[in-house]
């Protein structure tokens, strides 16, 4: 045992000495080639339930092998490793959980400040000279249907975020106008120009939170190192009891996977069309059907 905990402790310091010493543009290049955004959901949930399986049976088949060769005596030390791996690998998916179901309601709430910041938008084009509110209106129009398309399109995100901002510029372009103008009502036309920043403001927020924020790719690296050692060191524990349940160890690594499948899914949370859990985008679609009959 004191082999195992010992070869176990020397990989963990070894990966994470090469990860911050000479090693690291290596790593980080390996790293940041790989996400599990790429993913599919399904096979993250296979590859996981098989990490899960091959583990605890190495694990398993590990103890047997060393207590034919009455290399150990008793799993003392082996519950000790057992509940200190469980123990960072408990407090690793909590981190993980906590850092996703935070983003998707900040998400959530993103996208009801956007809606209302449109809606505002919309109502104060009124304010400014006649000339230019119908184009304005317009372009506003063609704002929430390109988030309305996104909707039902999310692996063109790219493509709609373009055109978001390329409707922000036009929009943006009758405020630099008005600017220069000599306008009677300055401060109330300021107000409209100051829900276009906010505009402005909400699409990178909106971008920021919901594509370019996600669990870091070291820190799945780390979940799934942890994974692995908490899982053979399981296995370990019930090798040396000689009690291989393969019902145990089926129902184990289904509960894993489908910890790391919700916490994946929170960390996309509708920015794929393979998503589970999504932000509802009702209220978008509400204030299209608004604004269409004004």
């Amino acid at each position: 045992m004191k082999k195992y905990f010992t070869l176990c402790s020397m990989l963990f310091i070894g990966l994470f000495a090469y990860a911050n010493t000479g090693g690291s543009a290596r790593t980080n290049l390996l790293l940041s080639s790989f996400s599990m955004q790429t993913l599919p959901q399904w096979i993250t949930y296979v590859s996981t339930v098989f990490i899960v399986l091959i583990a605890l049976t190495v694990g398993y088949q590990l103890a047997v092998y060393l207590k034919k060769k009455n290399t150990i005596i008793d799993d003392g030390p082996a519950n000790t490793l057992v509940a200190a791996v469980m123990g960072l690998l408990a407090f690793i998916l909590a981190f993980a959980f906590s850092v996703t179901t935070n983003r998707f309601d900040t998400r959530k709430g993103l996208l009801l400040e956007e809606v209302n910041t449109i809606e505002t938008l919309y109502m104060r084009a009124d304010l400014i000279p006649e000339q230019y509110q119908a184009q304005v209106k317009k372009d506003i129009i063609d704002y929430v249907n390109a988030r309305v398309q996104l909707i039902h399109a999310p692996d063109s995100i790219e493509y709609y975020a373009q055109r978001s901002i390329e409707l922000q510029n036009d929009i943006w372009s009758v405020s630099k106008t008005l600017a220069n103008e000599d306008l009677q009502n300055a401060d109330i036309v300021s107000l409209f120009i100051g829900s276009v920043n906010d505009l402005i403001t909400m699409q990178n927020m909106r971008y920021t939170v919901g594509i370019m924020y996600r669990i870091p790719t070291a820190v799945w690296a780390l979940l799934y190192i942890l994974i692995l050692f908490s899982m053979l060191s399981m296995g370990y524990l019930f090798g040396l009891k000689k009690e291989r349940n393969w019902y145990m160890f089926i129902i184990l690594s289904i509960a894993f996977s489908a910890v790391i499948i919700l916490i994946a899914d929170l960390d996309k949370s509708g920015t794929s069309t393979t998503s589970i859990i999504k932000v509802s985008q009702q209220p978008m679609l509400d204030l299209q059907q608004r604004l269409l009959l004004r």
